[in-house]
Parts: C-alpha cells; structure tokens; sequence
C-alpha cells in the first residue's frame, strides 16, 4: 500500500510537470550546441517525461523500447520484460527518478539523467533520444552474494583478472608473438591456451626496448602473484591499489568446473573453480569467465575463459 500510495503522489507531482513545458531557454540551446548536437531542448525534456511516463504507467514494453540496446550494466531487456518494474529499481531509486524534473540540456557529453545517474539517456540524431545506462543497484537473482574471490583464505587481486584494453595493445603483443589473430582472443580466448599459446609466461611488450623498469603484460597469471593482503571492500567489489592506479572486481556467476574445461580444451592442466567476473578500472567496466586452473608445469593460475560485451551478455551466456 505505501509503495502504490507513493506512485499516486508520484502522478500528481508528474502531471504538474507540464508547468515548466517553458522552462528551456536560449542557454539550454547553447549547451547542446557546445556538446556538438543540434535540437530543440524540449524534446530532450518530453524524452525525459516519456521515461517517467512509462515507469508511472508501470509499462515495461514502452520502457524497454527506448532503450538503444542491451544495457552494459543492469539487467537484461529479458528480465525486465518479466518483471515488475518496481522489482528492478529500489523504491529510491525510482522515487529519485519519478520526481526528477527532465532537463533541457545535457548534463555532459554522456547526455542527460534521471535520478543521481540511475537513467542515463542521450541523443542519437534524426530527432531521436534513447536510454543509454540503467544503474540500479538491485542484485540480480542470479548474481552471486558473495564478496571476493578466496584460495586457502587469501584473497584473488584484481589485477590478476586479465582484460582488453582498449587501445587493444596488450593482445596485439601476444598475437604477434603467437601467430595468432586478434579475433581468437577476443572474445573466445580460452580456445588458444595449449594449441597456438603454450608458455604462458608474461612477455615483454615492444614499446618496452629493454627499459628494466618497464612492467611486462601477461595473459595467464600465477596463484602465487594473485593473493593481495591489502585491499578494500565496497558492496560485494574488492579494490586494490596500485601505482596510483585502482582496479577492482566483483563476482557475477558461478561455473561449472566441467564448462570451465571446455572452454579451453587444448590446456594441459584441471578446472579447480570458476565464475563470471566484473572487472572495473580506468573508470569502466569489463565481463569476463575466468576459471582457477592447476597446470601441470606451470601450478595453479587464474585463467581467462571468455569475454562478454555487457553484463546481461555474461549472466544469459550460454555454453
């Protein structure tokens, strides 16, 4: 009753909205302009009152449809289409968002938001807005509740959790290396791990010509250089830093130990564990399977398995 009692109040504040129709100005036009984009301001505000709009209505199917696609963070199109809406956002978190009042111009050069940046939406030209993130913070069902990942009661470093970058540099060195392209690394890596790579020591990165300081990049990295004994909790994410630089991780999805095999066939050595990560950095986020191998010759390592595009890509993958 109070969650229903809220959205009426909800409505009547929505419907007082239509007072500030006016409230775009010549300074909202020059805003856009510095953004590098040419509209009228008060489409941007009814694109932010057609979000609330549907979110009142309780309409999933029109909320959905604005989306420009699947959300990198959030839950999948799928499962909001399943649900309620109120059992996606946070009573918060959708109070925050209804009794927002949509802005003429964009808060920066990602667009405009709804709520402290719980909707995020932006222009795509030809007169049409989309929402471009959704940052809720209700766990997904399927999501682990767990924090870290521990081996004999030490916790996994992020920065053991190898990544792309996205200058793609790191992997262009092993591809050169290797003879192998960078399409078989990414997304399917794990397939290369005992057929086209074989050792799998770090390697010295060419920008690097013999500099002794200069840090060597790695695809597999050992158990033994893994164990961090300072680090930071925030939710279910751990943080380290290091060299000024914060990384972070958190895990999504356990795997099967059997999956985790099969995803790198050719690897000499046994699936311990494995799970579906978050891995967060520089500002942004990547998903990733990683798998706890124990290779023969090598000893137990942390293994990177398979690269997903967003996080419903990496909870709705199947293998």
């Amino acid at each position: 009753m109070k969650f229903l009692v809220s959205i009426f109040s909800l409505v009547v504040a929505f419907s007082s909205n239509s007072a500030y129709a006016d409230l775009c100005t010549e300074s909202d036009r020059k805003n856009i302009a510095y953004f590098g984009s040419d509209y009228e301001p008060e489409v941007a505000y009814e694109f932010g009152k057609k979000i609330q709009a549907a979110l009142i209505s309780n309409d999933s199917q029109q909320f959905v449809d604005m989306f420009v696609g699947e959300m990198s963070n959030g839950p999948s199109i799928r499962t909001i289409l399943s649900k309620n809406i109120r059992d996606i956002f946070t009573e918060a978190e959708l109070n925050s968002v209804l009794t927002a009042t949509p802005s003429c111009a964009p808060f920066n050069s990602s667009g405009y938001m709804l709520g402290p940046g719980t909707i995020w939406y932006a222009y795509y030209g030809d007169g049409t807005f989309k929402i471009s993130a959704l940052n809720v913070s209700k766990q997904d069902e399927k999501e682990l509740d767990r924090t870290g990942w521990t081996v004999n009661n030490k916790m996994i470093n992020p920065h053991c959790f190898e990544v792309k970058w996205r200058s793609d540099d790191n992997f262009e060195q092993f591809a050169d290396r290797f003879n192998v392209s960078l399409s078989e690394l990414y997304p399917n890596i794990g397939y290369v791990f005992g057929k086209q790579i074989t050792d799998f020591d770090s390697i010295e990165p060419s920008w690097c010509k013999g500099d002794a300081g200069c840090e060597e990049v790695s695809l597999i990295h050992p158990l033994k250089e893994c164990r961090s004994e300072s680090y930071r909790v925030e939710g279910n994410s751990i943080f380290v830093e290091k060299d000024f630089d914060k990384k972070g991780y958190e895990l999504l999805k356990s795997i099967d130990v059997v999956i985790c095999e099969q995803l790198a066939p050719s690897i000499d050595g046994k699936c311990i564990e494995a799970y579906v990560v978050r891995v967060s950095g520089y500002r942004i986020g990547w998903y990733g399977l990683y798998g706890l191998f124990d290779l023969n010759g090598y000893g137990e390592a942390i293994v990177p398995l398979r690269y997903f595009k967003s996080k419903p890509e990496a909870m709705e993958a199947e293998y």
